[in-house]
Formats: C-alpha cells, structure tokens, sequence
C-alpha cells in the first residue's frame, strides 16, 4: 500500500478509537474549536490550510486575537 494512503488512514483515525472519521472541510472563516491538543478549549476562525497539515486558525484568547497553526486533526467545526 503506498505512504500516502497509509497516512492518510492514519490521520482520519487520530482519535485512536480505531473509526476512521471523514476529514471535514474548512472554509476561511468559518467558526472553530481546538478539540485536542495543548489548546483544547479554546475557541477561534479558520484562517487557511498548507496542504494537508497543518491548518492556521486565529483563535480569541484573553480577549485578542492571535495567530496559531495547529494540526488538522486538533480543529473541528463551533458547535454553537
């Protein structure tokens, strides 16, 4: 099986309960939510992605703006 389907199996999983999750698309601007990570919690706009990984999202924290990059797997959709 070639690297790049392995990797991207692999990135679908990263919730490391063995489903394979489709990868959700992101549009600028769309509202989000770190789910994972040193971030989780924290809420913000998605700014752009580099590819597959990793993706730039402008998160609200303390009030300001700031920039971060973080990995894909970590970003999921506002829910409210």
């Amino acid at each position: 099986m070639p690297a790049q389907v392995v990797e991207r199996l692999q990135l679908a999983e990263a919730a490391g309960d063995g489903v394979i999750r489709r990868e959700q698309a992101f549009n600028e601007g769309d509202r989000i939510e770190i789910v994972s990570g040193p971030l989780a919690g924290l809420r913000g706009i998605f700014l752009a992605a580099s590819g597959a990984e990793p993706v730039h999202v402008l998160l609200d924290v303390v009030g300001r703006g700031n920039r971060a990059t973080v990995s894909r797997r970590e970003v999921a959709v506002a829910t409210s």
